[in-house]
């Protein structure tokens, strides 16, 4: 009943209320509720008299109105429920009603529709959180006017993602933030969350924890099933959480889960794996990780300088950083006979690398570097002391801070200057000139002042044109690996000094206008070891010497003969301003002290001045606008087999960007089977195409084939991975599956 109207259920009712002069009726608020002859009567006679008559619906009767599948008896102990909580609502609605019974949920009004699909997927996530969160022993009325609002919600596949009960809640959203993997889920939930976007809402902390104890017990499951033949397994789950599109939180837990395992299961290690977790996991926590991973010997090194400059960093630099970590005595040998090599080589080639026109020369970048491009603006960092390895590092975290504003264009190594120390190094490569110009000559002026190393590189990119070149010169990493500690935590200490300067670079990119065209550069003065050195090598009289090297002053005689550890490079051959010793060994320079004739022995970590591989082969990376060079490869994979048999299928892409993407692994789920993962070779050049055969090992049936999904996993110049989309053109050829008619074969 209307609040403020007097209720009348009976004739005598009426005509006590008729007492009233007839001018006045129209004044009156009553309700009348009775028999159909009473309400046709005091109605005929309202409006006669001039009063406004609006006909009331029973509450019972609205209910099966707005929700017919309500019986009766469902109907009457709703209505006396909705008493009970006085609360009964002005307008009776499947929407008002369900507010005043679980008021809990605030969205009962359901989606915005003008939000269009974002919005209905928030909706569906508010309401997979508060329905997991609760457990209701719903009645049947209950249940039948949360169906009824369900329905009027959506339509189509998209319900799955709204599901009454509390466990299927659950398992709805526990597949939608990646805790189970989609392909347990029933066939209209895979088909909604195929088309859904990243969970779009904070994930709450009971959630997580969940999460945690899911993804502990399925490497454990794995564990327990697969001891003998671990890695592949765990590779594989690895792979499924990256191919889902995860919260970031949830990704955290996955790999805080995953590093707790691995060193308690050394065999699910690989190389592999490790790779994929350069991105999420911290260096400290990879360190712990690669002593368990040995990695392969190098082969006996090339002799051309694009070879050497590749089996330094495919295989020199990933034994090398093991051995290092792993501090293994006979790796050690191995180490330094290859660098020994190395640095033999390298010095006797140098006069024919130092000069600028050999595009594996640093200075030869470093030159063009200094002729920018008028349209363009050009960022150059040259880091200290940021060898191969870090430089990968230092774009890792550049990325994750940039990641829809730069990318990797170009990863280059390519041989620095001797001795590789800054006083020599640091001029020269910022000029493109040789230590014994670059320290003698006066050197040009710049059309910009560089940038200190303590300065805000943002304030002075924010005022860039195009034409301008604007040169920062840090000195990170290298004043952190120069502070004193244990190995682990100099490291760490490296590692936060990358993030730092991967922030500033990003704030530098960030404050240039995103309509200008842009260049960024890194590079570096000189590398460094990547383990320890014993002082040893003793320091000729008259000489200077910094970590791996020592030299004299211009003019000098040669301060001492070459041995097995120390070459003496001569000022003329090798472009120096006086004699310069570099060591050959994994030794370093005593340190001289005041006392004449007295030196100072000991260890010192992470050193450089030498010509071992990590601390003469540097890196030249460039980076350019993200949306210039995304990797949108169109991908296809065709063929036809019978199904459940082994076939051959083509795997077609067409790379429509600048870049070579190298091939990686075709991932092929089918239904409710373990993802297919397939490894690939080669590369697809950039602006053509590229047909690859890939044999299935299991052909998919016609019911597989409806729900089938593919993937090809990319690698890019950065060492980044993406991951696209491949179209299936697949057919069973088995007989179940024909068409027409086979018996018209047997006539």
């Amino acid at each position: 009943m209307q609040p403020n109207y007097t209720l009348v259920t009976t004739e005598a009712e009426w005509l006590a209320h008729m007492v009233a002069p007839v001018s006045g009726l129209p004044s009156l608020a009553l309700h009348v509720r009775g028999t159909t002859q009473l309400c046709d009567w005091a109605s005929t006679y309202w409006k006669a008299h001039g009063g406004d008559v609006q006909l009331c619906e029973s509450p019972r009767k609205a209910l099966h109105r707005i929700c017919p599948a309500l019986t009766p008896e469902q109907g009457k102990e709703l209505m006396a429920e909705l008493t009970a909580l006085s609360t009964l609502p002005v307008e009776l609605t499947v929407t008002t009603v369900l507010g005043v019974l679980y008021p809990s949920f605030p969205a009962w009004e359901g989606p915005n529709e003008e939000g269009g699909a974002a919005s209905w997927f928030g909706f569906a996530a508010k309401w997979l959180l508060w329905r997991s969160n609760h457990s209701f022993n719903w009645s049947a009325s209950h249940r039948a006017l949360v169906e009824k609002a369900i329905g009027s919600w959506t339509t189509g596949s998209q319900a799955a993602l709204l599901p009454v009960d509390e466990t299927g809640a659950q398992q709805v959203l526990a597949a939608w933030l990646g805790i189970q993997p989609l392909a347990t889920m029933d066939l209209p939930v895979q088909q909604a969350l195929a088309v859904a976007p990243e969970f779009p809402l904070a994930v709450p902390t009971a959630w997580l924890n969940v999460a945690n104890q899911e993804f502990g017990k399925q490497l454990l499951a794995l564990a327990a099933g697969l001891a003998s033949d671990l890695a592949p397994s765990v590779l594989a789950w690895w792979q499924a959480q990256q191919d889902h599109p995860q919260p970031a939180a949830i990704q955290q837990a996955s790999v805080n889960v995953l590093l707790k395992f691995l060193p308690q299961h050394p065999q699910a290690l690989s190389e592999r794996i490790l790779e994929l977790l350069v991105r999420q996991a911290s260096r400290t926590a990879l360190d712990r990780l690669r002593p368990l991973v040995p990695a392969p010997v190098p082969p006996p090194m090339p002799t051309t300088p694009a070879e050497v400059l590749q089996w330094t960093t495919k295989h020199y630099l990933p034994y090398r950083r093991w051995q290092a970590l792993a501090k293994e005595t006979t790796a050690a040998v191995h180490v330094d006979n290859a660098a020994r090599a190395f640095g033999n080589w390298f010095l006797d080639h140098y006069h024919e690398l130092l000069g600028t026109s050999y595009p594996y020369q640093q200075l030869h970048w470093a030159q063009h570097a200094n002729e920018p491009d008028p349209q363009t603006v050009t960022l150059w960092v040259i880091a200290d002391g940021l060898g191969w390895l870090d430089a990968h590092r230092l774009q890792t975290y550049l990325l994750q801070e940039c990641q829809e504003e730069l990318v990797l264009n170009a990863a280059t190594p390519c041989f620095g200057l001797v001795p590789s120390i800054t006083h020599f190094t640091k001029n020269s490569v910022r000029w493109g000139l040789s230590p014994a110009l670059a320290l003698s000559e006066a050197l040009p002026e710049p059309k910009h002042p560089d940038v200190g190393a303590n300065r805000d590189f943002s304030a002075i990119t924010e005022f860039a044109q195009p034409g301008d070149l604007l040169v920062w010169r840090p000195i990170d990493p290298d004043h952190a690996y120069h502070v004193s500690g244990d190995e682990a935590f100099v490291r760490n200490g490296a590692d936060h000094a990358l993030r730092g300067l991967a922030s500033n670079i990003a704030n530098a990119v960030r404050a240039i206008s995103p309509d200008v065209p842009l260049r960024l550069l890194l590079t570096t003065d000189h590398g460094r070891m990547l383990g320890a050195s014993e002082r040893t090598l003793p320091v000729p009289a008259g000489c200077s010497a910094s970590g791996r090297a020592a030299y004299a002053a211009p003019g000098a005689p040669r301060p001492a003969p070459d041995s097995d550890d120390i070459r003496w490079l001569a000022p003329d051959l090798y472009s120096l301003p006086g004699w310069v010793g570099v060591a050959l060994s994994d030794a370093a320079f005593k340190v001289p002290l005041k006392k004449e004739g007295s030196a100072r022995g000991g260890t010192e970590l992470f050193p450089h001045g030498g010509v071992w591989p990590e601390e003469v082969v540097v890196p030249w990376f460039e980076f350019g606008r993200a949306e210039a060079e995304a990797p949108l490869i169109t991908a296809t994979l065709s063929g036809a087999a019978p199904a459940g048999r082994s076939g051959i299928a083509t795997l077609e892409l067409l790379n429509p960007s600048v870049r070579t993407l190298t091939l990686r692994e075709l991932h092929v789920r089918l239904g409710n089977k373990q993802t297919q993962i397939l490894p690939l070779a080669g590369s697809c050049p950039g602006l053509q195409t590229l047909s690859v055969s890939v044999q299935l090992p299991d052909w998919p049936d016609s019911a597989q084939l409806q729900t089938a999904q593919a993937k090809v996993l990319l690698q890019t110049t950065d060492l980044q991975e993406h991951t696209c989309s491949v179209g299936l053109n697949l057919r069973n050829t088995g007989l179940q599956d024909r068409t027409d008619d086979i018996l018209a074969d047997l006539f």
